[in-house]
């Protein structure tokens, strides 16, 4: 046993010191849930009123439970917050998945192995080493509860209730994952399906060739076809033509720059001098250049007043959003604001001035005056959150997890409903960092939900481009015989002119029915792909690609989602073969099954949080709605 503890000394004092970090660092939200009107409602989830008192319950679970499992909540469970807590529970629950409070002292033994599977750890253990661990972690955990009871207000046998509930969420989603049963026919079929594959030689022809010739749109095709697509998601139905605007924002930020600061700075060569003569009693080495000598001091002189400076910058502009917010009502994580909001919320730019005196003031340094930057003119989508310079890159630290800005400013209540994170437009938001020390504040000013273009002139540039870009695709469509006749006269190449300014790329790629690798979203289409199997399941595999007809190799189609036509040649196929298919029985199932939930896709899962919210037809209320009806 000595020899267990000295071997993974360093393993237990994490799991102990991650239960303790854990608890310290936990979100303000526990401590302020008693804030929240116990009568608002919250959210309903397939018509069921959802009160303050029970969402704030499904948050202390959830936060116990982040505790329990050192952080592994998400890699056991899948679950990714409160809100996805609460779903999964009330799925389970109506599954009659869930047991009594009791199970979950039984499950915490099988529940700490899928931490050490979940965080790796298992694959580096000897199989003698794993009881043992599980031995200690138990413990560790049982040790630790009073505090999880401290830190998530519950109480021992709720902590242990939602371990139990956890234990039914797992429970629901493994009994779906393998709830299916195979013939050996539907086996050979889905293997077929899911690992045929063809290799290609492929030259897409893009619309862009047949622009010159093309009318430009009038006044009313351009009107009728905003009609028809301004409601449909980019990228959806067969052209992948729509208008529809995605969550969108705007937002203002002030920038703590630590380099200008750093800059500005200049260390006090008599502190620098006392520190040199105390580390090196001031004897300086022959041919040493006492500037160099000195330079490590100075260094350490300057960041330590940097670090003081940058500490009364942040306390200056924190004081100054409490200031401003003293005329704001707390309502949990939320402020009710006054009706004038809008105009007498925090000015970032009298704050930047505030800063600079404040600094004077204390430290008789005068620094650069802080970035202000607004982009408050335009809505920003995330891809535009994330191209931003310097904010863009930063992130969130919150404990022992990392949020990267991109997505914080869209988890705000006004577009995803209430969160631990507490952001609301019009309100400053906890600062965030980046890796070169600079800190932004930042203020949501507004936001939007995802809804079509409110005019026509909003989206008329992709409009028309959209239009000239579909009459260039019939124009093609009429060359698809020619296209395929002069492959199979002079092979692709005949399609390439290299006297052009931007001739076609000639490309390879490997196709299979989940996708085109490497990946080609011109062409990388269902469609394209079972045309390019269906013709390679005809060809013979006796015979070798060289002495096939190149006729029966070539695959011309028209793609509407990128308006081109692929022109492809067949190089190789690999088909299933029954000794593929005996070797791979045992894992096909699990395989197929994957791919047909949608456990390979997050996003598509059954049990993700959006698959779950559409199909409870949640809706989320933001606090505001004081009703207590239960219907």
């Amino acid at each position: 046993m000595l020899k267990f503890l000295r071997k993974y000394s360093k393993w237990i004092l994490v799991v102990g010191g991650s239960l303790l970090m854990i608890a310290f660092l936990l979100p303000t939200t526990i401590q302020e849930l008693g804030n929240r009107p116990i009568f608002n409602t919250v959210m309903r989830i397939d018509g069921r009123r959802v009160g303050a008192v029970e969402f704030q319950h499904a948050m202390r679970e959830y936060n116990a439970l982040q505790m329990v499992t050192f952080e592994t909540l998400r890699p056991v469970s899948n679950v990714s917050g409160p809100e996805h807590w609460l779903l999964l529970c009330h799925e389970a629950q109506n599954g009659g998945f869930i047991a009594g409070r009791g199970e979950g002292s039984e499950f915490l033994p099988d529940l700490v192995y899928q931490m050490l599977y979940a965080s790796g750890r298992v694959f580096q253990m000897a199989p003698e080493e794993i009881e043992p661990m599980k031995t200690m972690m138990v413990q560790a955990i049982m040790t630790g509860l009073p505090m999880v009871q401290e830190r998530s207000g519950l109480s021992e046998s709720q902590i242990f209730e939602a371990i139990a509930k956890l234990h039914g969420v797992i429970r629901m989603q493994v009994a779906y994952q393998r709830s299916p049963r195979f013939s050996d026919r539907r086996l050979a079929v889905g293997m077929k399906r899911l690992n045929e594959s063809a290799s290609i030689d492929y030259v897409f022809l893009p619309p862009e060739r047949e622009m010159a010739g093309v009318a430009q749109p009038t006044e009313e095709e351009v009107a009728a076809h905003f009609a028809r697509y301004k409601d449909a998601e980019p990228g959806s139905g067969e052209l992948g033509i729509g208008y529809r605007r995605p969550d969108r924002v705007k937002i203002e930020w002030l920038v703590l720059d630590r380099a200008a600061i750093t800059a500005a700075i200049r260390p006090d060569p008599v502190e620098v001098q006392k520190r040199y003569i105390r580390a090196t009693g001031g004897n300086m080495p022959e041919g040493v250049d006492p500037a160099a000598a000195r330079r490590p001091y100075e260094i350490e002189v300057q960041n330590e007043v940097v670090e003081r400076v940058m500490r009364t910058a942040d306390q200056v502009i924190r004081g100054e959003f409490e200031r401003a917010l003293r005329r704001a009502t707390a309502e949990g994580v939320y402020w009710r604001l006054p009706d004038d909001w809008a105009q007498s919320r925090p000015d970032l730019a009298a704050i930047r001035d505030v800063v600079v005196a404040r600094v004077r003031e204390l430290h008789q340094i005068t620094i650069p005056g802080p970035t202000v930057v607004r982009r408050t003119g335009d809505w920003l989508v995330q891809s535009d959150i994330a191209a931003l310079d310097g904010i863009g890159n930063s992130t969130l630290k919150r404990g022992v997890q990392t949020e990267p800005f991109s997505m914080l400013p869209f988890r705000v209540r006004e577009l995803a409903g209430p969160s631990d994170l507490g952001l609301q437009v019009g309100v400053p938001a906890e600062a965030t960092t980046d890796f070169r020390g600079n800190r932004y504040y930042y203020i949501i000013a507004d936001a939007r939900k995802a809804a079509p273009p409110e005019s026509l002139e909003e989206a008329r540039d992709e409009v028309v481009r959209d239009l000239n870009r579909l009459a260039a695709f019939e124009r093609l469509r009429e060359q698809v015989s020619a296209v395929r006749d002069a492959v199979i006269a002079n092979g692709l190449g005949s399609l390439i002119d290299e006297t052009e300014d931007q001739p076609l790329a000639l490309r390879k790629a490997t196709v299979l029915t989940s996708g085109l690798f490497p990946r080609d979203p011109n062409v990388d289409t269902e469609e394209f792909r079972n045309a390019v199997l269906e013709v390679a399941s005809k060809l013979d595999p006796t015979v070798s690609i060289e002495d096939s007809p190149r006729e029966g190799r070539t695959v011309v189609f028209a793609v509407p989602r990128s308006q081109g036509i692929a022109a492809a040649v067949i190089t190789r196929t690999s088909p299933v073969t029954l000794e593929m298919f005996r070797r791979a029985q045992p894992s096909a199932a699990a395989n197929i099954t994957r791919t047909e939930l949608g456990f390979d896709s997050p996003e598509d899962s059954p049990f993700s949080l959006e698959t779950m919210k559409k199909r409870l037809r949640v809706e989320s209320r933001g606090g505001d709605d004081k009703s207590t009806d239960d219907n």
